[in-house]
């Protein structure tokens, strides 16, 4: 782009070029001060096309003329969004937490939750597990990658409820973001071409928790007989999706990324893994807190936010992981469930439904319950 004083030396030059009655363009004279004058002005209109061509350009273009060059290519800026977070709520048996409670901590940042839930007894044993509490999932109020809070920071209750002793987040809060800077912006864009050419599994993966963030597996496959590709998904609180929610991710996938045959949403399936054993507890530990222990480990070892999809539970790796107990002094093996290895679909994932413990030297005491993990 030229500068005032590079036009002004140009218009000279082509006025001495075009006529010879003029030859003092020294300072102060009338010639220079007019030549100046037309100099700025067209100084200041070359800026202004500069400017405006620099908006037509995605390398240049910033704010609100890289929003417009985006949202004609399909493309539009991420906004700020709060993060989600999983509580799990310890308290007097059949206590509700009504949908919309609010949680906060010494950070003041304030969560609610998203559905009603009812405190269970745990089978009978309060065993202070947070594996074993009522679980529900909590959106922040406020947005910004500053509500991503750490893990066990999220303890009071904004409105105390009778019946609730404790609540608390197992772990990180996640999704918490702020608006998309323009840098971040601009190379979403420029790279849109290798997006829309990506079908991978994690690309689509991606593109179904933009819309749903607490979706935690995807599986695609190409469906039978058809032009469409079938999408299973399950979330992080191991439920399905709404009716409402697999017609926002097809609706989305089908409007931004048209290269996608027709999309089906489905419900990833799943195998569920029931553990049965007879056990005898180490001096000074008593049934409960031996079921807490391998409860957490089995958890641990069957986290389906992990788990390769398709591969078969082994019965052996579960007994180890009892077998390895510091808790457990002997196992009554030949009695010992699952007694081979569970079989998963090539699309699914094996989910932990139940655990049963029964004390070896009383038989009278035993532990049964139902448990649904959620991460």
């Amino acid at each position: 782009m030229a500068t005032e004083r590079e036009i002004e030396k140009d218009l000279i030059t082509d006025f001495v070029a075009a006529q010879d009655k003029i030859t003092y363009f020294g300072s102060g004279s009338v010639i220079k001060g007019l030549l100046h004058s037309i100099a700025r002005r067209l100084a200041e209109v070359w800026y202004d096309y500069g400017q405006k061509v620099k908006t037509l350009f995605l390398s240049s273009a910033t704010a609100d003329d890289l929003d417009s060059y985006g949202a004609n290519r399909g493309v539009t800026r991420l906004s700020s969004v709060g993060s989600q977070v999983l509580l799990v709520f310890k308290g007097t048996a059949a206590t509700i937490v009504p949908e919309k409670t609010q949680i906060t901590g010494d950070h003041n940042i304030v969560f609610e939750t998203q559905n009603e839930i009812t405190i269970s007894t745990d089978g009978g044993y309060q065993f202070g597990s947070e594996g074993l509490g009522a679980a529900v999932l909590a959106q922040c109020t406020s947005t910004g990658a500053t509500t991503n809070v750490a893990e066990n920071t999220v303890t009071k209750l904004v409105v105390a409820i009778a019946g609730i002793d404790s609540v608390t987040n197992p772990l990180p809060a996640y999704y918490g973001a702020d608006e998309e800077s323009d840098e971040e912006y601009r190379y979403r864009i420029k790279n849109q071409v290798s997006i829309l050419n990506k079908t991978t599994l994690e690309f689509i993966k991606a593109a179904c928790q933009e819309v749903i963030p607490d979706i935690s597996r995807v599986y695609v496959e190409k469906a039978t007989g058809e032009n469409a590709i079938n999408i299973y998904a399950i979330t992080r609180s191991d439920t399905y999706l709404s009716t409402a929610q697999k017609a926002l991710v097809m609706k989305y996938l089908n409007d931004n990324w048209v290269i996608l045959p027709q999309v089906n949403m489905l419900d990833l399936p799943t195998t569920a893994v029931d553990v049965y054993m007879v056990v005898r507890p180490k001096a000074g530990y008593t049934l409960a807190e031996v079921f807490v222990s391998i409860a957490d480990q089995i958890m641990e070892y069957l986290d389906f936010r992990t788990w390769p999809l398709g591969d078969d539970v082994e019965s052996d790796s579960i007994l180890q992981i009892c077998l390895n107990s510091e808790l457990i002094d002997d196992i009554d093996v030949p009695t010992f469930e699952p007694n081979e290895n569970i079989e998963v679909a090539y699309n699914a994932i094996p989910m932990l439904n139940n655990i049963t413990m029964v004390h070896m030297n009383n038989s009278s005491i035993s532990i049964n319950l139902d448990l649904h993990p959620s991460y």
